[in-house]
């Protein structure tokens, strides 16, 4: 894969990614008008409690999937080996649900249904096979029908939602069927994937012992990850109200779109990465795709700090992208905007861990992140409300890229063109600076001029060139 073929699959999952979120954003206005205040709550702690078990059920063995499948000639017997352990794995794990099952279902739905277990435990167990099985077309760079099956699951959850809750009227358990047959249909079309890469034959028990110690570093750190991610919630419901935490969350999902651009690049970044990090020029490639994905980065961030705002409150059949009396959380939204560009530099610095293979550093560097979050919530909040919250979750992420950057100076120090990961971000203060649309504007028809011209070496202006 070249840089250009990178570029384009960023584009192509960046396109996908955004496609399916907006189609589940349309699950908000059909649930909210079916259901009532206290149904809505179950299926919130519905879809918080299978994010977290899908944590338990993976426990680092997509990303060791990704790696082995990539590195390794005998790929098929890498994959076959994992797609067992995750199915046996995942059998114990959802017998545990079961056990646990009367507990559960009073904590989630209110009420002892177990019925709405089997839900559960089908949804997971199918979600956490298809989409391993769907990983192996991000590493065979195969970017369209990757995000075809994303989107078959999305669209089936959507078209089942709206005959199941709002046709049929089945409240709750219209939300859980819905996605117990979108799971069931995507697992049964990714299961076509499994020809010609799963062979019962293939599998090396000999193979669990690097896969374990690979991947399983990161289940802490997706536990970590998501303290960070809800922390601030909760410490502002403590020290403050919901009224603030409301106003918090209705800035933070607008920001959310630059968790998107970071995520879209990351699907191509991750395989490309693996493939290309023992190679002579490894480190002068990196350094080109670190500089041209940090100015397009700050480009587009800049862009959604201008228009987000102006958009705000337009009025579209009847809906607004964020509600009037949720308008003071806007004031947020650059700070979460530059808190993903440093989540971005994390990402661009994360080969050097994965090529030699120090996972460890992980749940470290997460598990830092997230303390560091909590403590500044806690500093921040009683100043500056739900500003300080945001300004806590920009200093936690960017603790975790200085960490990441002296770990990599430790473990293979590098050369890195530091004017184009600053650029961006005196760009982006000018533009809070002023705070004025003719100002930003300009700023924002300079950037790219400004930054070919002054920020970029010969090599990074010849890759430009390549890829128009």
């Amino acid at each position: 894969m070249s840089i250009t073929q990178l570029a384009k699959q960023s584009i192509v999952y960046g396109l996908g990614h955004v496609a399916s979120r907006f189609i589940t954003f349309l699950l908000l206005p059909i649930l909210t008008s079916s259901l009532t205040t206290n149904e809505f709550g179950i299926i919130s702690k519905f879809y918080a409690f299978t994010g977290l078990a899908m944590a338990f059920y993976r426990y680092g063995m997509d990303t060791a999937l990704m790696k082995f499948y990539i590195q390794n000639d005998n790929s098929k017997a890498y994959f076959s080996s994992i797609i067992i352990l995750q199915m046996i794995s995942s059998i114990l794990l959802s017998g545990l649900i079961w056990i646990a099952g009367h507990q559960l279902s009073q904590f989630i739905f209110s009420i002892y249904n177990p019925q709405y277990i089997i839900y559960i435990i089908t949804i997971i167990y199918a979600d956490i096979i298809w989409n391993l099985i769907t990983l192996t077309l991000r590493a065979e760079k195969k970017p369209i029908l990757f995000i075809s099956i994303n989107l078959l699951n999305v669209v089936s959850i959507l078209i089942l939602t709206i005959y199941l809750v709002n046709q049929q009227m089945m409240g709750v358990q219209g939300v859980l069927l819905a996605n117990v047959i979108a799971s069931i249909i995507t697992l049964f079309v990714s299961l076509f994937l499994l020809f010609n890469r799963f062979a019962i034959k293939s599998i090396d028990y000999n193979f669990l012992k690097p896969i374990l110690k690979f991947g399983l570093p990161f289940f802490p750190a997706a536990i970590f990850a998501m303290i960070h991610e809800s922390a601030d919630k909760f410490i502002l419901a403590y020290l403050l109200n919901d009224h603030f935490v409301g106003l918090y969350a209705a800035g933070y999902k607008l920001g959310i779109f630059g968790l998107l651009i970071v995520m879209a690049f990351n699907m191509g970044w991750t395989p490309y990465f693996l493939e290309h990090g023992a190679k002579k020029n490894a480190e002068q490639n990196f350094s080109i795709i670190q500089t041209l994905f940090l100015g397009v980065m700050g480009f587009l961030g800049i862009l959604l700090t201008i228009i987000i705002p102006i958009i705000a409150n337009v009025d579209i059949m009847g809906y607004q992208l964020i509600g009037e009396k949720f308008i003071e959380g806007i004031i947020i939204l650059p700070i979460i905007l530059v808190s993903y560009y440093f989540f971005g530099l994390y990402v661009l610095l994360l080969p050097t861990i994965y090529i030699l293979e120090k996972t460890y550093l992980i749940p470290i560097i997460r598990g830092l992140g997230a303390v560091s979050n909590i403590l500044l919530n806690f500093l921040l909040i009683p100043v500056w409300g739900i500003i300080g919250a945001a300004l806590a979750n920009l200093g936690a992420f960017i603790i975790m890229f200085l960490i990441i950057l002296f770990s990599n100076y430790k473990l293979k120090p590098a050369k890195y063109n530091f004017k184009g990961w600053v650029f961006p971000l005196i760009m982006w203060s000018l533009i809070i600076f002023f705070n004025s649309y003719i100002e930003s504007l300009i700023i924002l028809i300079s950037y790219p001029i400004l930054w070919y011209y002054f920020v970029l070496n010969y090599l990074e202006k010849e890759k430009i060139k390549e890829f128009l």
